[in-house]
């Protein structure tokens, strides 16, 4: 059993902690055994094909889109961006944007962009602590003020950000936005679905995702009060603790 140092990154919404990468944008280091102050990605000799954070935002996170797998290896030359959020904690009436109310044109979508209308058409999402979503690419997505989330994704640093608040970096300037292509990727007839969390193997053990990418399940401990997110891919798994938010990483 491997444990995890993560990559702490600071935004001008909140913070990302990359719990389990070998993403050169942000690599996890081993923290026990003879391999510690080692990157997981030299100890394994390759890159995995998930990515895991824990995104705590104190602020609303810009509207933005991730392309999928064959639109991303021709134009960034990285994995597409699917993800699953799992929710942590949430303050009284937070909301995820996840969709539009509509379906519309890319001449709509693009004027709403430039007009600073687009919120006008996003989809709304009250959440809670315990609810959880797949977010497949081509969504627009936001994750709202007072949110905290596990996410499960492709390992994949690629977003268009599509809409952000009129927001100025540290220098003043209004953050890039990436309005071309966000339109190629966007489709705005996605609708945002909770999984079904249907118990597997014992009463303690729910799915939260069967994607191609990764499965994902809820595990309650027998105090009936741990509780950890176990994702498994290919020939390894990882275990994060809710309460804690530690991950380990299992071959």
């Amino acid at each position: 059993m491997i444990k995890l140092k993560p990559v702490i990154k600071e935004y001008i919404w909140g913070t990302e902690s990359w719990q389990v990468s070998t993403h050169p944008d942000g690599l996890s280091t081993i923290a026990n055994g003879i391999n510690a102050g080692k990157t997981l990605k030299e100890v394994l000799g390759h890159n995995l094909p998930i990515l895991i954070k824990i995104i705590d935002a104190h602020d609303n996170l810009s509207l933005q889109v991730h392309p999928n797998d064959e639109y991303a290896h021709r134009v960034e030359n990285q994995s597409g961006k699917n993800e699953m959020w799992y929710i942590t904690a949430a303050q009284p009436g937070a909301e995820l944007i996840l969709g539009f109310k509509e379906p519309l044109s890319k001449d709509e979508l693009r004027n709403r962009i430039q007009n600073n209308t687009i919120l006008e058409k996003v989809n709304y999402v009250p959440v809670k602590a315990g609810d959880c979503y797949c977010v497949p690419a081509g969504m627009l997505h936001a994750i709202g003020k007072g949110i905290k989330i596990i996410e499960v994704q492709q390992s994949s640093n690629v977003t268009y950000r599509v809409y952000d608040y009129d927001r100025r970096d540290s220098h003043g300037n209004p953050r890039e936005l990436h309005i071309d292509k966000a339109i190629d990727v966007l489709d705005t007839t996605l609708k945002p679905q909770m999984p079904t969390k249907e118990p597997v193997q014992n009463a303690n053990t729910i799915t939260l995702a069967d994607w191609d990418y990764f499965h994902s399940e809820l595990q309650t401990a027998q105090d009936g009060k741990t509780q950890q997110l176990r994702c498994n891919v290919e020939n390894f798994e990882t275990l994060t603790t809710l309460e804690t938010g530690e991950t380990v990483f299992i071959l």
